[in-house]
């Protein structure tokens, strides 16, 4: 047994020696993501039999979920030594051992220098709390085996490289993992931290809570109607006393992102831009990457990925893009568009003619919109004020509905779901929402007159559809003839 390995898992691990209260060293937020409640939940199931992936972004609070989930773990009464936790891109342990030999080692030693016990021997469930297991190399063949051995323990691993921990593990682990993905803080979610920092509101704090379980139904149904019906009563109280100190965080969103290290990281807005595109481009592109798959030109993809950002929302295709870029290969030009996906900065939304939502082709017509509009106004350095820029702030609006229903497709039923946009000569509406066997047509339309929805009243007609989503700039919620009008700050409350 390594027994500086051991003082130094004995530090990471603080809770071994001294309870509920080590884990205080960590210095973690209160704040939870409203994944921690899903992913916790998971966690304490007698039952549960999968391995519990979290994968995302660099710095959307991954690990500290982690250690919050451990936390309450420890507040229900879990044994201390029963739950391990390991960072596996810890310099102590990539710089002491082969990449290959570290499982074993830190395996080895909590088992003779924590535990005292093999694992077939253990009668309480295990809790092995991996953080940033991509940076072993075949970790998913490691995890199956101990999975298949059926030893007592339950599995939560995280990894900031979406290439490698979805594609990998979901070859040798098909079946036996469950995956979430950790997405940068949404509005509401934003909106919350802020709040609870301050600790003022606390009245709004408890209207953005409740508004989660009408987002959740919704996921299952896809009912304006029932949405409307359960959400009027907040919207009505919002609009009449909070709607300003909303919007004034919302304008705050846009360049702040939901990424919360970038929020601490001082206050010149230029000095907090250069950090984000640093830590979630620059790393993630010539990092996570690099260390995920052979890409031989990584500022090829950065250079079509701030050519994505410029163009993000406007129609295009993928010959268009390769031939702008100068990329040689079609394939490369695709892998590359794949990579960007990947990797979380991008959302890629493809035109359908059809409520099938056809299968999509390599040379089909595609908007790409950023996981993040913060990363725009980081690329072109734009204060708050670019929220009152016209030329702007549709772009804005259309790029944070799509971010919204993308993390709404997370909760759907089917892993078909899918967001799409239509058009069909002059008419053109921005989003097709397709969950199950429901689609809901959307337009967003951020300015002080909504002119006529011509083309959304004839793809409702023509698809047979009842019901539509029209988002404003500042009209008031109403729900008409299948049709709910809600404005943008609210509807990012709500989704």
């Amino acid at each position: 047994m390594d027994i500086k390995l051991l003082e130094q898992l004995k530090t990471l691990n603080p809770w071994w020696s001294q309870g509920v209260a080590g884990i205080d060293r960590y210095r973690d937020p209160i704040f939870k993501r409203e994944l921690f409640h899903e992913v916790l939940f998971r966690m304490r199931q007698n039952d549960a039999d999968q391995i519990v992936s979290v994968v995302g972004m660099r710095q959307v609070g991954k690990s500290t979920m982690m250690r919050q989930v451990i936390r309450a773990l420890l507040e229900s009464g879990k044994k201390p030594d029963h739950i391990f936790y390991v960072v596996f891109d810890d310099t102590f342990l990539q710089t002491r051992y082969a990449e290959q030999d570290i499982f074993e080692a830190v395996l080895t030693t909590y088992i003779e220098g924590v535990l005292h016990e093999q694992l077939a021997s253990v009668k309480e469930p295990l809790y092995f709390f991996f953080d940033e297991i991509t940076k072993l190399p075949n970790f998913e063949k490691i995890l199956k085996t101990f999975y298949d051995r059926k030893y007592p323990i339950r599995y939560f691993i995280t990894g900031s490289s979406a290439v490698e921990l979805r594609k990998g593990g979901r070859e040798s682990l098909l079946g036996r993992i469950k995956e979430y993905i950790l997405t940068p803080f949404s509005f509401r979610e934003y909106l919350a931290y802020q709040l609870s920092k301050t600790g003022e509101n606390d009245s709004l704090c408890k209207f953005i809570e409740r508004l989660r379980d009408p987002r959740t139904t919704f996921a299952g149904d896809m009912n304006l109607k029932e949405l409307f019906d359960t959400t009027k009563d907040i919207y009505a109280n919002l609009a009449a006393g909070s709607k300003p100190k909303i919007l004034g965080h919302l304008r705050r969103f846009v360049i702040d992102s939901g990424f919360p290290r970038v929020w601490s990281e001082g206050d010149s807005f230029l000095y907090r831009q250069k950090f984000l595109w640093e830590q979630h481009v620059g790393k993630v592109l010539y990092v996570d990457l690099v260390e995920a798959v052979d890409v031989r030109k990584p500022k090829e993809l950065e250079r079509l990925f701030a050519y994505l950002v410029d163009l993000n929302g406007k129609e295009c295709t993928l010959p268009q893009l390769q031939e702008r870029l100068g990329i040689k290969s079609p394939l490369t030009m695709g892998r590359y568009v794949n990579y960007l996906r990947d990797l979380a900065l991008v959302y890629r939304v493809d035109k359908t003619k059809s409520k099938r939502f056809a299968e999509k082709r390599r040379s089909g017509m595609v908007k790409f919109y950023l996981t993040d509009i913060a990363l725009r106004h980081a690329f072109f350095k734009r204060d708050e004020s670019v929220f009152d820029d016209a030329n702007e702030i549709g772009g804005i609006a259309e790029n944070l509905v799509c971010v919204a229903f993308q993390n709404l497709l997370l909760l759907g039923p089917t892993t078909s779901d899918a967001l799409a946009y239509y058009r069909e000569k002059d008419r053109e509406v921005d989003f097709v929402v397709k969950m199950g066997a429901r689609v809901l047509p959307v337009e967003v339309k951020y300015r002080n007159d909504v002119p006529g929805l011509s083309s959304l009243d004839n793809l409702c007609e023509a698809w047979n559809l009842s019901e539509s989503m029209l988002v404003t700039k500042d009209f008031d919620m109403t729900y008409r003839d299948g049709r709910l009008s809600i404005p943008l700050w609210f509807f990012l409350l709500v989704f």
